[in-house]
């Protein structure tokens, strides 16, 4: 599942990486669902383009923008398949990881992710109440990324 906004330029890479993972891994059918945010530009286009060729792909397309956080939700609940594996448009989670969470999850894992912990007071205020709230769910080590 993908949500974005102002992604058009990462729709066709993201597409690409996604379904040569899944090609690779061979053993699962999937579906990969799109959540565009209302972004005027010609994301949806794109979208449909690539629908109208793989019959993998979903489109949804929010009347408004929801964020990042909130927009994954309609594509949860249109999900027909056992597993949700998120990755955001702009490359922020690398799909190379999708791998490591289907083993997981094969493992017995209900949450597999990544958890980023930014650089900055503000960054490890919210790190620290998120690992709160999550701590028990989370099964991927936490992992200090420093970005360049």
């Amino acid at each position: 599942m993908t949500p974005c906004y102002n992604d058009e330029e990462n729709i066709r890479n993201i597409y690409t990486k996604i379904k040569q993972i899944f090609d690779n891994l061979g053993r699962y059918r999937y579906e990969h669902i799109f959540i565009d945010n209302a972004y005027k530009e010609k994301a949806v286009t794109i979208l449909k383009e690539i629908a109208s060729y793989d019959k993998n792909v979903k489109i949804i397309v929010n009347a408004k923008n929801f964020g990042v956080y909130c927009s994954p939700l309609p594509g949860i609940f249109q999900t027909k398949g056992d597993a949700v594996i998120g990755v955001i448009a702009d490359l922020q989670d690398p799909p190379e990881l999708i791998p490591e969470f289907l083993r997981k999850w094969e493992d017995g894992y209900k949450i597999a992710g990544v958890l980023l912990i930014f650089l900055g007071i503000i960054g490890e205020y919210i790190g620290a109440i998120f690992n709160r709230l999550f701590q028990r769910w989370l099964v991927i080590e936490k992992e200090r990324i420093n970005f360049d």
